[in-house]
């Protein structure tokens, strides 16, 4: 079982259009909160292998110290369908796109208005220093990446 929620972390949800959806967890437990595309001319989209924005009509706040990361939903990742970028960052202001695309060798999906499309996490962050060097320490890894840790050897 999840531990108490810190419920006196609050994000702040403007809505761009009256016909948007909040934002919204389905389970007293879920980590994601739902996120529904906005179509208010009611003609669908398709989600397809060509990479593609679909809106949200709304805008977010996240609490201090806080961003947001946009989610694939496990029901559309297992049809294919990936969601691509989905940081945002805590001073952005504009409407939320989800970058959604399908996976090669599958069909195509339609979308209507309201649909979940992805979901959004609020993750805890720091904006740490950046120090440019010369060298970087060795360690057993070193350069080792894409699987290398995984290898028999």
């Amino acid at each position: 079982m999840i531990p108490a929620r810190d419920t006196s972390a609050t994000a702040l949800v403007r809505k761009l259009y009256p016909t948007a959806s909040l934002p919204s967890y389905q389970t007293p437990d879920a980590i994601g909160a739902d996120l529904h595309f906005h179509d208010p001319d009611g003609r669908g989209a398709e989600i397809t292998s060509q990479t593609q924005i679909f809106k949200t009509g709304l805008a977010i706040v996240p609490p201090p110290g806080f961003y947001v990361r946009i989610a694939p939903r496990s029901g559309l990742g297992s049809k294919g369908v990936h969601v691509m970028g989905g940081v945002i960052d805590p001073d952005y202001r504009d409407e939320l796109g989800v970058i959604l695309v399908q996976a090669p060798g599958h069909a195509p999906i339609q979308v209507k208005h309201g649909d979940r499309i992805a979901q959004l996490v609020f993750e805890r962050a720091e904006q740490v220093q950046l120090t440019e060097v010369d060298t970087l320490n060795d360690t057993k890894r070193g350069s080792g990446g894409f699987g290398s840790t995984g290898m028999a050897g």
